[in-house]
């Protein structure tokens, strides 16, 4: 082996193992923030219940529907009564001001309400104002219908 050979060997395994480094420190750092994460999920979107209605909907275990995790990735089970389905959807919608994180309550019942955004309240719920249209929360309660009823997503 040259020393040409030797150098750019030992230049590539520094990059591989800065490379591997990085990756490891960013997966460490998302395992250990996911359960917090999860947490300011959760208050956000049973305070922006507590806004939308006078007996909001508790939220429950959370849940995964196959092929939804990247449309919806936070998902609740929801008492909706006896006998009855409900389900808290929190999914990302991206309007003129990125994306805000709306909150969705589907039951068996009547299917799927647009209840808020998490993290924002009072007069400053009116979706018009952060470029979200009726047309693209129409858009997502047909999906989580299509989800809730069927028990999985196919992403259309």
């Amino acid at each position: 082996m040259t020393e040409e050979t030797k150098t750019t060997l030992k230049r590539s395994s520094v990059i591989v193992a800065f490379f591997f480094a990085f990756s490891l420190a960013i997966a460490a750092i998302h395992y250990s923030t996911q359960a917090s994460a999860e947490r300011a999920i959760r208050s956000a979107a049973q305070t922006t219940l507590a806004a939308w209605a006078q007996e909001p909907p508790k939220l429950g275990d959370r849940v995964e529907f196959p092929g939804a995790a990247l449309s919806f990735p936070w998902v609740f089970e929801s008492p909706a009564g006896k006998g009855h389905v409900g389900y808290v959807f929190v999914a990302p919608l991206t309007g003129n001001a990125g994306p805000m994180c709306a909150v969705f309550y589907f039951t068996d019942i009547s299917g799927t309400r647009f209840c808020g955004f998490a993290g924002i309240s009072g007069a400053e719920t009116n979706p018009e104002r952060y470029g979200i249209t009726s047309r693209i929360i129409s858009a997502q309660s047909r999906k989580i219908d299509q989800i809730a009823r069927n028990g999985e997503g196919d992403g259309k």
